[in-house]
Formats: structure tokens, sequence, C-alpha cells
């Protein structure tokens, strides 16, 4: 599904965005399939780049649910030009939706276990990426700024990521003493 540039998270993690980012892609105009995996690389400064073979079979399943629509055009050579149905576009709502609703959940839970307010639990990069991504009309000054931009982001969520596990791993200690000691469960840190 991805190439050894993928380092995002997990395979399960980018198949799963993969159907909402190519639908977010063609809600903004439509494109080819090779167009899609050039704009999600770039989208994620070339940290996740899907192969033909991730990209093709989705966008066909997706053509057979109504979500998208293929058509054949010649753009230099005959190239399969893929749309957003408007049955695509409910679909992208309600995912959206979904997921802010379950951000929503997992940062109450946080907050409740943690002591954390929810503004300060770090969120999770690769919808930021894409959503603000550099584009091929950026000129080289506003691309430079965007990527010591995102570089500074990612180093501040990476320090409150180390924060919130140290926290977790004073909880886990503080429950093992009053509770007994259990082998303790080894975490990376970053």
């Amino acid at each position: 599904m991805t190439s050894s540039k993928a380092s995002i998270g997990s395979t399960e993690i980018q198949k799963g965005c993969l159907k909402l980012l190519i639908l977010m892609l063609l809600n903004q105009k439509q494109r080819h399939g090779y167009e899609v995996m050039n704009e999600i690389e770039e989208r994620t400064l070339g940290l996740w780049r899907p192969t033909a073979g991730g990209i093709y079979p989705i966008l066909k399943r997706m053509g057979r649910n109504g979500l998208v629509k293929g058509e054949w055009k010649v753009r230099g050579k005959r190239r399969k030009i893929y749309n957003i149905t408007p049955k695509g576009r409910e679909t992208v709502k309600k995912i959206l939706e979904k997921q802010k609703i379950i951000e929503d959940a997992m940062n109450q839970l946080h907050s409740d276990f943690l002591d954390i307010p929810p503004s300060k639990i770090p969120k999770p990069p690769l919808m930021e990426l894409f959503s603000h991504g550099l584009n091929r009309t950026m000129s080289r000054k506003k691309k430079v700024e965007h990527l010591r931009f995102t570089k500074a982001n990612l180093e501040e969520m990476i320090k409150k990521m180390q924060t919130t596990l140290e926290r977790v791993n004073r909880k886990l200690s503080d429950f093992d003493k009053e509770h007994g000691s259990k082998p303790e469960r080894k975490t990376k840190n970053f």
C-alpha cells in the first residue's frame, strides 16, 4: 500500500485514512489516480506516498459504491478522471462528523484520566499536514515558511506527548503501588 517513505503510522491507519483523503481531494477538484498519489505525497511533506496498488482499487470500489464517478478523458494521454458524487460529499461530511465525535470523546477520556485540559492534548499530525500542506502554486519562500512552521508544530507536539507519557507512567506507577505491582509494559519515548 505504501512506499518505503511511509512513516506516519501503521498500515491500518493509512488504509483507513486513504479513502477519506481521496474523497477530500476529489471534493476540491476532479483528478486522475496518479494526481491523487502525488497530491497526498506533497500534502504529507513526502512522508507518505500511496502506491497505485493502493489508490486504484479504492477508487474502483468507491466507484462501485457510488462515491466517485470515473470517466475516460484525454489529458496528454488517455486517463480516467474521477469526480466526487453527491453521495461521496455526504460520506465525507459523515466521516468528519464521526471523527470529531471520537476525537472529543478521546480528549475527554484523556482529560479525565490525566487531569489535562483537552486543549493541551497533542493532536496527530496527519490530518493537519494534509489539510494545510504544501501546494504546487506556493512560492519557494512560502513552502520554506510552511515547512518551518510545521516543524515547530511537530516539535511542540512531541514535547506535549513526552509530558503526557511521563504523566501516564506516573499514574501507572501510583496505581501499581496502590494495587500491587504488575509487570510494567515497556513504552517507547520519542
